[in-house]
């Protein structure tokens, strides 16, 4: 039995996390809301478009949860955190 699992679904390219999350769900038997999508906020430090791009595609992608992989990234980078105030 799962509870959840969570998809490392890390890229610098948001097409490429897009089709991540797209095959993701396509495995996910109808249920999404058992998947969290990890995005590489470690990886997007230095580009907080792609990060806001990734984090709404997480969002709207009916997942679980999104969860952001390095905490610390977003105290390096403060622009990656205007995606999530809004």
């Amino acid at each position: 039995l799962v509870d959840f699992v969570t998809i490392m679904s890390y890229s610098r390219e948001t097409p490429e996390f897009e089709r991540f999350v797209s095959e993701a769900k396509g495995k996910a038997a109808g249920d999404f809301t058992k998947v969290n999508v990890g995005i590489g906020a470690y990886e997007l430090g230095s580009t907080p478009g792609k990060f806001t791009e990734q984090f709404q595609i997480c969002e709207k992608s009916g997942a679980r949860s999104c969860v952001i992989f390095h905490y610390e990234s977003l105290l390096e980078h403060p622009a990656l955190m205007d995606s999530l105030a809004g």
